[in-house]
């Protein structure tokens, strides 16, 4: 009997539609400090050497057992112990885990919940297999997850949390899966399997191009695998029903079937030499629908939906008695890439060694065998619709028997008579008594209609079929378009020019899915000008956006030359960079499909930028003089000059200085420059810094803020100024307003306080201004943000 192999994990029971988590393979250059930045914090955990003794290889013959190759080893690790390293928003936590002697590695949680916009990146220790981004798509109820096989002795896992998350993370690892067998090439995880094995992306398989996107590497958590194929069913609705082998879903040793993993897409991309694979989509956990041991077939149901457009595929099926003049096997031996197997000649129907009743399909190779951890592969008939599940055989490479034995899909379609013993109740849930069902892909249904509305646009659901039910979505962002609904057609009505996404809820068969349309352009398509510096004189300008244009009319700035008009781009010669004044604006008009004119506009100089509004601010009685730009491109080097005095030279847009040595009282001078490769340009002018001095102010509030700068929170003191013993006053309202006076927070204060704790946790780094409103007066003061 076709046996299990290979991998394991643990995983868990997932309810959550449209998850699915990619692990990247080979070709990749992995970021020096790690996919989120934390590898100057990394924590080691190293674990005792594995010296486990495996049993001896029986080979692969007709039998039964488990084919094992790592073997699970209990441990308590707590992803979150150790100190975490600030990477803007966000807490990095970065873990080193190694075993010595260990083949290859995986990892099972025993609590797993990321909250909302938390990330997890697991991968092996030369960066050749990374599985991520992890998200909060993969909590469940359970809290159990697994992780990927990695090959090698250490693994490396990333986590980033939001520092301002409502909800903790919690992380527990119980157990870590060690292979004590090699499945692997000397530096890949994969190419086990006999040589005479054929790559399904080898000529022999371009016919069977649907058919390998629903095959599936199953993997169960204490080391075993087998393969797998997800099956459509008579309404189309997309419910991820696996079949595989009775004999690998009651094996003991793999339970429980709520921590079994899916393995899509685990393919060679090239057929001769093999290699590994670019991608696979791995999905957690399922739960057992039906079996018989009869035709050894098992019908499970993932906990996770594969996501839209993922690419799997949902097989169609045949349960048509008649025998198929050709069959084709697509299946996973001892954990390998996808492999295909091809028998040219009709299939015999017969009993499987050693048991009653025909309803086994026998084939016999003549191309490609398979091996332990085939077991549950599809066969496939000559127009592709599957046919049976692998029992077993004893076919390899080498071996003067090529015959394996698949159960048949019209004896399983009735089983043993209930619907926990036969596949007509799940995979023909209104009885339509169909003899065979085509396949789907994950993207069969979709939001059909126009690509872009001028006015108006008609929406439908592709491929709908009689019965469903349409619930339809606002269209997001909202502001865009309006929705208006008739029966199962969606009509959108322009509200301004921009990009939504449209989506539907629809019913068949009492499962609801949800489809998705991206980028609908409403109005006219946006446009604007990417200028590029190609020399020190010349710069090109390139008008960017999808609209077909009917025209583009090009003008420049006076004193200019203009080189080339033509088409989407143009480029100008402008005067040396360092000079003084403005050089003027190239424009652009075009005439788009929705018949508007548009008008765009670019600064001929790359290099030049303004102050923004609210960038710094006077100084008054003695502040801090603050003041920033936004970087520019192709800058090396920012000067800061006050009063004409070099007073800060280096790569910061940022300054600061409370010295009185350098601001004098009344006006003063500030200027910055940028030195770029081709010169010198100022950026930004302000020649009038205003310093009050002396007793400016007799009476009157001062505010003073504690600590600025400031990371998380800030203690705002309201002070009086002038004539002693006046009444002090007390804090109404506080208002924090960004360097371009757009209001941010607002805090109103209760009761006679002159002090308030004011939280900037949610603010990005930068300048902002605190308004304290008091008596009916107001008073301002510079707050800068830096972490």
């Amino acid at each position: 009997m076709k046996k299990t192999i290979v991998c394991l994990l643990l995983c868990q029971t997932i309810f959550n539609a449209g998850a699915q988590v990619a692990t990247l393979l080979g070709g990749m250059s992995m970021p020096s400090n790690g996919y989120l930045g934390g590898y100057t914090a990394m924590r080691h955990v190293v674990l005792p050497p594995f010296n486990y003794q495996p049993p001896a290889a029986t080979g692969a013959q007709l039998h039964d057992g488990v084919y094992k190759f790592a073997e699970p080893v209990p441990v308590n690790i707590n992803l979150l112990a150790g100190m975490p390293k600030r990477i803007r928003n966000r807490w990095v936590y970065t873990v080193k885990l190694r075993v010595p002697n260990a083949l290859s590695l995986s990892v099972h949680f025993n609590r797993f919940y990321l909250p909302p916009g938390a990330e997890m990146y697991l991968y092996n220790t030369a960066g050749t297999e990374v599985t991520g981004p992890v998200t909060s798509k993969e909590n469940n109820t359970s809290g159990f997850w697994g992780s990927d096989v990695y090959d090698g002795d250490a693994m490396i896992i990333e986590v980033a949390v939001p520092v301002f998350s409502n909800r903790a993370p919690l992380l527990n690892i119980n157990s870590v899966a060690c292979g004590f067998r090699s499945i692997v090439a000397p530096a890949a995880r994969f190419g086990a399997s006999g040589s005479c094995n054929i790559n399904i992306n080898c000529p022999e398989g371009t016919k069977w191009e649907e058919q390998k996107k629903s095959v599936a590497l199953i993997l169960d958590p204490n080391g075993g695998s087998w393969t797998g194929v997800l099956l459509n069913n008579t309404c189309n609705n997309r419910i991820p029903y696996i079949l595989t082998a009775a004999h690998a879903a009651l094996n003991n040793e793999a339970q429980p079937i709520s921590k079994w993993r899916f393995v899509f897409h685990y393919w060679s991309n090239s057929c001769n030499p093999s290699q590994d694979g670019s991608q696979r989509l791995l999905f957690n956990g399922a739960t057992l629908k039906s079996y018989s041991s009869w035709t050894d077939f098992a019908l499970l149901q993932m906990n996770q939906v594969p996501e839209q457009f993922s690419g799997i595929v949902y097989a169609g099926w045949d349960r048509s008695p008649v025998p198929s003049p050709n069959a084709a096997c697509l299946h996973h031996p001892v954990g390998d890439v996808m492999k295909l197997a091809y028998d040219a000649e009709p299939l015999v129907r017969t009993n499987y060694p050693n048991l009653v009743g025909n309803v086994y399909w026998q084939a016999d190779w003549n191309m490609g065998v398979t091996e332990v951890g085939s077991s549950g592969s599809p066969l496939f008939n000559s127009v592709g619709k599957v046919i049976g599940q692998l029992k077993g055989g004893y076919s390899f490479c080498g071996s003067g028997q090529q015959k394996d034995y698949y159960g048949c899909f019209d004896a399983s379609w009735s089983g043993s008579g209930s619907s926990a013993s036969r596949l007509r109740d799940w995979l023909d849930p209104l009885q339509t008594d169909a003899l065979a069902v085509n396949s789907i892909g994950s993207d069969y249904y979709t939001v059909a209609g126009p690509a872009q509305l001028c006015s108006t646009g008609v929406y439908h659901i592709s491929n709908l079929p009689p019965g469903a039910v349409v619930n339809w979505q606002q269209p997001s962002p909202a502001g865009f378009a309006s929705l208006a609904v008739s029966g199962n057609t969606a009509t959108l009505t322009r509200l301004a020019d921009g990009i939504v996404s449209l989506s539907a809820q629809v019913k068949l068969c009492g499962q609801a899915i949800t489809v998705l349309s991206y980028n609908i352009q409403v109005g006219a398509y946006p446009m604007e000008i990417v200028a590029s510096q190609t020399s020190c004189s010349d710069v090109l300008f390139t008008a960017t956006g999808n609209a077909p244009a009917a025209s583009y009319t090009w003008t420049v700035g006076s004193g200019d030359l203009l080189l080339d008009g033509g088409g989407s781009t143009a480029t100008t010669t402008v005067p040396y960079v360092g000079a003084s004044g403005t050089h003027g604006t190239v424009s652009l008009n075009t005439a788009n499909f929705c018949s508007a004119s548009t008008n765009v506009y670019a600064d001929y100089l790359p290099y030049r930028r303004e102050f923004m509004y609210g960038m710094y601010q006077p100084i008054l009685n003695g502040e801090s003089l603050v003041a920033s730009i936004d970087p520019a491109n192709y800058v090396n080097e920012y000067r800061w000059y006050l009063n004409g005095q070099l007073v800060q030279a280096g790569n910061s847009t940022f300054y600061m200085t409370n010295d009185f040595n350098l601001i004098q009282c009344g006006s003063n001078e500030l200027r910055v420059e940028g030195v770029t490769d081709c010169g010198t340009t100022e950026l930004a002018f302000d020649p009038d810094v205003q310093r009050a001095c002396g007793n400016t102010f007799r009476s009157g509030l001062a505010a003073e803020l504690y600590p600025n700068p400031a990371s998380n929170q800030v203690r705002v003191d309201l002070k009086t100024v002038g004539t002693k013993g006046q009444t002090p006053q007390h804090i109404e309202r506080v208002n924090v307003y960004d360097k371009l006076g757009l209001l941010k927070k607002q805090i109103l204060v209760k009761g006679m306080q002159q002090s308030v704790q004011l939280y900037v946790h949610d603010l990005p780094d930068g300048i902002y201004f605190v308004e304290l409103i008091s008596g009916g007066q107001a008073v301002k003061q510079t707050l800068v943000i830096k972490r």
